[in-house]
Order: C-alpha cells, then structure tokens, then sequence
C-alpha cells in the first residue's frame, strides 16, 4: 500500500495569505483534497494503488526577514517523476511546488 505524508513547517511567523494544497489524480480536474493553512501542519494523504497523481502546494511566508517555510514529504510505495528535492525550503515571498508521482 502507498502513502504519502505531507509535513510542512512555516518559521519565524505564519504564512500571510495562507498555504493551499490540492490533490488531483492526473486527468481529473475535481481535487481528491483542497485544504488551507495558516501555519504549520502535517497532512496525511490516502492513495490508491496504480494510480498517477499531481500535488499543487502554494504559499506565502511570514513577513519576517527571516520568514522560510520547510516541506517535507514522507512516503512509501511513490515514485516522483522530474526534478524531486525533498525536503525543500522555499524562502522570499511566496512559492508555488508540484509534485507529480504514481503509485504503480
């Protein structure tokens, strides 16, 4: 069985605007999850198996100097395609990630 954990952690202050994270299976435009955050949390994704999925997650942090947001995805069973940094920390203003990966 796969899984998929999302751990993201918003330092120095939390996130101005908001944190949204949407999941879609790859040609489906009806999201499997479509949450927002204001601060750090940690999300834990149900996936089925051979399937092929995307995961938007777009940001903004604190207004701090300092302010940085650390993502981190714990997973068993995936496999990502393309560029995968794990764990990334997005600093500046805002960010917009995409992770594309299956289950197959």
């Amino acid at each position: 069985m796969a899984n998929l954990t999302l751990k993201l952690t918003v330092t120095n202050g939390t996130s101005l605007l908001g944190i949204i994270f949407k999941l879609f299976k790859v040609n489906n435009e009806i999201p499997l999850v479509d949450q927002v955050k204001n601060d750090s949390f940690t999300y834990d994704f149900d996936l089925e198996e051979n399937e092929e999925y995307n995961l938007y997650i777009v940001g903004t942090n604190s207004l701090s100097v300092k302010g940085n947001t650390n993502i981190n995805l714990v997973y068993n069973g995936v496999k990502f395609h393309g560029n995968f940094k794990n764990p990334t920390n997005r600093k500046g203003n805002g960010y917009f990630i995409m992770y594309s990966f299956d289950t197959k």
